[in-house]
C-alpha cells in the first residue's frame, strides 16, 4: 500500500500516518526524505542493517548501543548505550536547557557591551575625554562577564521546557533576540551617557569640584557606577525570555546568580569606598578621593531602576505585537 503511493500523495499523508509495518529500507528512507521536504527536523531510531539508510538520511540518527548492529552505529549521529528511549527524552531536555542558557548569556552580553562601546565613542568625539577609564572598563567586564553572565549558564530547568514546540529550521539564533538586546543596549547607553553629562555639566560644580580634571574624574566614576549598577539589575531581566512576565519567571530561583550578583556588589563597593582602590580605579588622588554621597546614589538608583521598568514595559509591548502578528498570520492562513 505504501509502495504504490506517489510522492505527492505521500506528502499529503505522511504527517498523519502514525504507524508503518513491514517497511523496506527504501520505504524508511522515503519517509524521512518526505518529512524533511516538508520542513521537519527528523530523528530516526534503529538497530538493524535495514535501518541504516534512514539513520544516515535523518537529521539525527539514533542507534541502539546494546542490540544495535555495527552498521547502524557507524552511520548514526548518536548511540543510546542503555537502549532506553527515556534517555533520548532526557537528552532533548538537556539540549534545550543548554540552548536556552546560551541565549540568556549572549542576550545579556550583547545588551551590556553595546552601551560601553558607543558611550566611549560619543563622549570622546564630543568632549575630548572618555566616560570610562581603561581600568574601569576592564573591571566592568570582569564583574559582568565573569560572574553574573557565567551564572546564567547554571539556570535551573524551566518546567515548561519540554512543552514547547520544536524550533523551525528558518529560526535564527540571533534574530530572536536582536530587537530586545538592541533596545536594552540603547537604554543602557542613554543611562550611562546621561549620568556622565549630568555630572559633567551640573553635578560636578554642585559637589564643589573646581577644576576640569576633578569634574571629569567625578563624572567617570558616576558613569562607571551607573553602568555596573544597571547591568547588575538587568541580569535578572536578561535571564527571562520575552514570552514570560518578569514576576512569573521566578527571578530569584537561580541561587548561583544571586550569589554572583552579591559578590559583584561587594567588589564594586570596595573599589569606590576604599581610598587606595578608589585612587587606582578613578582619576582622583588619595588626598582628593571623593566617596559617592547619598544624593549620588539616589540619582544612580533612580536612573537604573527606572531603566529596568522601561525595558520590561517595552518587552511586554514587543510580546504583545508579536502575539498580534501571529494571530493575524494564523487568521490569514486559515
Amino acid at each position: 500500500e505504501f509502495a504504490v503511493l506517489s510522492d505527492d500523495e505521500l506528502e499529503q499523508k505522511v504527517e498523519k500516518i502514525k504507524v508503518y509495518s513491514r517497511m523496506s529500507p527504501k520505504d524508511k528512507y522515503r519517509v524521512v526524505a518526505t518529512l524533511q521536504k516538508l520542513d521537519h527536523i527528523v530523528a530516526v531510531t534503529g538497530d538493524g542493517v535495514n535501518d541504516a539508510p534512514a539513520l544516515k538520511k535523518a537529521d539525527i540518527g539514533v542507534a541502539m548501543g546494546i542490540t544495535g548492529t555495527d552498521v547502524s552505529k557507524e552511520v548514526a549521529d548518536m548511540v543510546i548505550t542503555d537502549d532506553a528511549f527515556n534517555t533520548i527524552v532526557n537528552a532533548v531536555e538537556e539540549g534545550r536547557n543548554i540552548f536556552e542558557n546560551m541565549k540568556r548569556f549572549i542576550r545579556y552580553l550583547l545588551s551590556c557591551n553595546f552601551d560601553e562601546i558607543f558611550a566611549v565613542l560619543l563622549i570622546s568625539l564630543w568632549l575630548d575625554t572618555i566616560p570610562f577609564l581603561p581600568l574601569q572598563i576592564l573591571y566592568l567586564n570582569l564583574l559582568t562577564d565573569a560572574l553574573p553572565a557565567l551564572a546564567l549558564s547554571f539556570e535551573p530547568y524551566d518546567p515548561r521546557l519540554m512543552k514547547r514546540k520544536p524550533r523551525s529550521k528558518k529560526s535564527s539564533f540571533v534574530r530572536d533576540m536582536y530587537v530586545f538586546a538592541g533596545l536594552a543596549g540603547i537604554v543602557a547607553f542613554f543611562a550611562s551617557v546621561g549620568v556622565f553629562l549630568l555630572s559633567y555639566f551640573w553635578l560636578g560644580e554642585i559637589r564643589g569640584f573646581t577644576n576640569r580634571e576633578q569634574i571629569i574624574a567625578y563624572s567617570q566614576m558616576m558613569a562607571f557606577v551607573t553602568t555596573l549598577t544597571f547591568e547588575l539589575w538587568f541580569v535578572f531581566i536578561a535571564r527571562n525570555d520575552n514570552d514570560t512576565p518578569f514576576l512569573k519567571s521566578r527571578p530569584l530561583k537561580n541561587k548561583i546568580l544571586i550569589v554572583s550578583v552579591l559578590i559583584s556588589w561587594i567588589l564594586l563597593l570596595l573599589v569606590i569606598y576604599i581610598k587606595p582602590l578608589l585612587a587606582i580605579f578613578s582619576g582622583f588622588t588619595i588626598e582628593d578621593a571623593y566617596f559617592l554621597s547619598a544624593a549620588d546614589w539616589g540619582i544612580i538608583l533612580a536612573v537604573t531602576l527606572g531603566c529596568q521598568v522601561f525595558v520590561e514595559i517595552a518587552r511586554y509591548l514587543i510580546r504583545w505585537v508579536q502575539t498580534k502578528r501571529k494571530m493575524k498570520l494564523t487568521a490569514i492562513t486559515t
